[in-house]
């Protein structure tokens, strides 16, 4: 009984360590490598116009901090405001869209030994407003055919579109130079009219209408 106890009381208190020690074998760090901690808050104020439509960047990237080669990654984001337009977070390569809160999970991918990777998440508004997105990285491991996975960095990221300028009215007529996806991710060959996701040539992934 009393060795039964003292179980319960040991894995308890190694649960209570994971909670309060995040996992840093991924962390998140900007477009020149440098850390950004855990418990960050961001705010990005800088729209982009493309010409097809107005998007503000989150600039979070993932660095394989010494995760081992049997170890994969994923990357959480709650969103927990968005009034308007859409959110989407390409990582590790498949883009997905949301429009509601709440938390969606990135597909799992693998990063070399000290390599970094843009998430490539954007807000794409219609209308001026704020979206609030907490991005959280989590390591893999494979045990079995599932994953056990271990909490790592979170970052908070206020999206923060002032300008009351109306947006979306600049659809594309001609061609991208890109590579073309649905909105599940599925690769096109050529595309087509609606809604398109775009990875440029510079690397970096647009939403666009075509007619």
């Amino acid at each position: 009984m009393k060795s039964s106890l003292l179980l319960t009381f040991l894995l308890a208190t190694a649960i209570g360590l994971s909670a309060q020690d995040k996992d840093q074998k991924y962390q998140f760090v900007d477009k020149d490598g440098a850390l950004i901690a855990d418990g960050t808050e961001l705010v990005r104020t800088d729209a982009e116009d493309n010409g097809f439509e107005v998007l503000l960047r989150s600039g979070l990237y993932v660095k394989n901090a010494g995760a081992p080669d049997d170890y994969s990654v994923r990357v959480d984001s709650k969103v927990t405001r968005i009034d308007n337009g859409t959110y989407q977070i390409c990582f590790p390569v498949n883009c997905h869209v949301y429009s509601t809160p709440g938390t969606y999970q990135s597909e799992v991918g693998v990063l070399a030994a000290g390599e970094q990777k843009d998430i490539l998440s954007e807000w794409i508004p219609d209308n001026y407003g704020e979206c609030v997105v907490t991005y959280t990285v989590y390591a893999l491991m494979k045990f079995g055919k599932t994953y056990i996975d271990y909490e790592g960095p979170s970052v908070t990221v206020t999206f923060n579109y002032s300008s009351p300028d109306a947006i979306g009215q600049h659809p594309a007529t001609g061609s991208v130079d890109g590579t073309y996806y649905d909105l599940y991710g599925h690769r096109l060959g050529q595309v087509g009219k609606g809604l398109n996701i775009v990875r440029m040539s510079d690397g970096t992934v647009r939403k666009v209408m075509m007619k």
